[in-house]
């Protein structure tokens, strides 16, 4: 959430911005894959979060986020 508003802030202005994303693998990992099985992290971030979508106002970002994903892979760090 912070760092998509950071991001958000810091590309208003016309001038170029460059991020790179070091930690995040390849990225785009299915639920069941041996990678997301190592940890399982997603159970205590994503999967939480889509419990309260629809129940509860969620921040904007974090909507715009879940609006985003898959259905059946997550964007991140799968161990």
């Amino acid at each position: 959430c912070v760092l998509a508003a950071l991001l958000r802030r810091c590309t208003e202005k016309a001038s170029p911005l460059t991020y790179a994303e070091t930690h995040a693998g390849r990225g785009l990992y299915p639920f069941d894959s041996e990678e997301a099985s190592i940890l399982s992290e997603f159970e205590d971030g994503y999967h939480k979060l889509r419990v309260h979508e629809g129940r509860e106002k969620l921040h904007a970002d974090i909507a715009a986020y879940l609006a985003a994903q898959r259905p059946d892979e997550y964007v991140g760090s799968a161990a």
